[in-house]
């Protein structure tokens, strides 16, 4: 589970998170982040990429302003964790130290590096259209290169007189289709992809939708208020009754409209 969008600042986002969600989402920021810039093209060392065909993997390589928006959060997991969870005589690391020095080589490819696979700067974060028409453009290159790929090493395996390997055909399409948020999002970003049930979307008055405030419908509704037996998944600095104001508002709102027993 990738961080939510809870707020439009990292800090506060990071805040939002449960006892349980300071802790590993941090980690797999780091994995997005590794696996996007080699999507955008790339070449880090590091951990191995992983889910390159999730929709927020593919949204974080298609732009500098997504990857800036990443690290930032990952950064902000790294800090609230330690708030939460300071290092001990047993284990003294801190959480960012624990991935060694993956952080900084991160950062410097995220501020420094060259994206020959994703949009240009230009003047600001691309919009919707932007981001769909890349999307669409990176999930065909994919396509033919995984094919490609495919097809000279079923070659190989003809002239060596090997039988042909099964693959999966949709491994190269893209696991979810891309749904962006237009609106409700931090400063510097145009969009911002939604990869939960449609039932938790939140639009305004003009029929977009929001990206902070459908995050934390669905956070509320499948974290806080889920049935996980992990204790940590509703409790704020180890304490259950110690949610965010923004979070017993929506607990007060569900209980007024709940119908009567």
């Amino acid at each position: 589970m990738m961080a939510a969008l809870l707020a439009k600042c990292a800090a506060l986002c990071a805040a939002l998170h449960s006892d349980c969600h300071v802790q590993k989402p941090a980690n797999e920021a780091v994995q997005i982040l590794f696996t996007a810039l080699r999507l955008a093209g790339v070449d880090i060392a590091g951990w191995g990429s992983t889910h390159g065909r999730h929709p927020l993997v593919r949204w974080a390589a298609c732009h500098r302003a997504h990857l800036r928006h990443i690290l930032a959060l990952a950064l902000a997991l790294f800090a609230e964790r330690l708030c939460r969870y300071p290092p001990t005589d047993k284990d003294p690391k801190t959480p960012a130290a624990k991935a060694g020095g993956h952080l900084d080589r991160i950062a410097f490819a995220v501020a420094e590096a060259a994206l020959p696979n994703a949009l240009p700067e230009g003047d600001g974060p691309p919009d919707a259209a932007s981001v769909l028409a890349w999307d669409e453009q990176e999930t065909r290159r994919v396509r033919a290169a995984s094919t490609a790929t495919a097809a000279a090493a079923d070659a190989a395996a003809e002239a060596a007189g090997e039988p042909k390997r099964k693959r999966r055909p949709s491994a190269a399409a893209p696991c979810l289709p891309m749904v962006l948020a237009t609106v409700d999002l931090p400063a510097g970003l145009g969009t911002y992809p939604l990869t939960f049930d449609k039932k938790y979307f939140v639009y305004d008055d003009a029929g977009r939708l929001c990206g902070v405030a459908s995050h934390r419908r669905w956070y509320y509704h499948e974290k806080l208020n889920g049935a996980s037996p992990v204790k940590a998944m509703f409790t704020y600095y180890h304490e259950r009754d110690n949610w965010p104001q923004v979070f017993r508002e929506l607990r007060d709102a569900c209980a007024i409209a709940a119908p009567a027993s």
